[in-house]
């Protein structure tokens, strides 16, 4: 095992013929200062393996995984990420990508051990897209918007990998509110919650309603006006 110098990171596996440890400690400190600037504390047991073909990934992951997969996290704990050298040439993702979803699949352990944070998905999802940055240049359609109950569970999520909407909800919560709030909407979460359980603890902590709050965002965010219901049967 290599530690990474100024984190608590432990590369297990990787190629010295194909990646230098010097590169991989760069961009990997960076990725795990990034969330620790966040959370504003340290976490440790996170070891990252790095891969080199799409059978690996599949094998890792038990599942054949499509071509933007391209970094995961297993047992809340091991990031598996493609090689930077091989990033680009098995998926869609340019190389510049590597530090982003990199940061990404830390932010899920860092919140796993930190919260416990598994549902809702589109908040685990949010969140890691927010502290890795990746998506500050997307936008939603409108039409494109669902109701969060059907973003909660894994099911419900697999259909659609909404990133988009649990990015901006998420930074919309943040920037309506203060990460501090948020903080405490993820310390007052079980791992198994589902949708009621969640909305009435953002309830508490909001002094709104889940549905009210993701209106009012769509309304903010196209200058119109939905009922909440229409969005309840997106």
């Amino acid at each position: 095992m290599n530690k990474i110098e100024g984190s608590l990171l432990e590369i297990i596996e990787f190629d010295p013929k194909v990646d230098s440890l010097e590169s991989l400690d760069k961009v990997m400190r960076y990725s795990y200062q990034q969330n620790r600037q966040f959370f504003d504390q340290d976490v440790s047991g996170i070891q990252i393996k790095i891969i080199y073909t799409r059978n690996q990934m599949d094998s890792e992951l038990d599942r054949t995984t499509a071509d933007w997969v391209v970094g995961s996290i297993v047992n809340h704990e091991t990031v598996v990420m493609l090689s930077p050298h091989i990033f680009a040439e098995i998926s869609p993702h340019p190389a510049s990508d590597f530090p982003l979803v990199l940061t990404h699949e830390i932010a899920h352990s860092f919140a796993w051990k930190l919260f416990h944070l598994q549902y809702p998905r589109w908040l685990s999802e949010g969140l890691a897209g927010l502290i890795a940055g990746q998506y500050k240049t997307r936008t939603l359609k409108l039409e494109d918007a669902q109701d969060f109950s059907k973003l909660h569970d894994t099911r419900g999520w697999e259909k659609t990998h909404n990133y988009n909407q649990a990015y901006l909800f998420t930074a919309f919560l943040i920037e309506k509110y203060n990460k501090a709030d948020l903080l405490s909407l993820l310390s007052q979460l079980a791992p198994d919650n589902d949708y009621q359980t969640f909305s009435n603890i953002f309830k508490k902590i909001y002094s709104q309603d889940l549905q009210s709050c993701q209106t009012e965002w769509i309304n903010s965010i196209y200058n119109t006006y939905e009922e909440p219901s229409a969005l309840a049967r997106r």
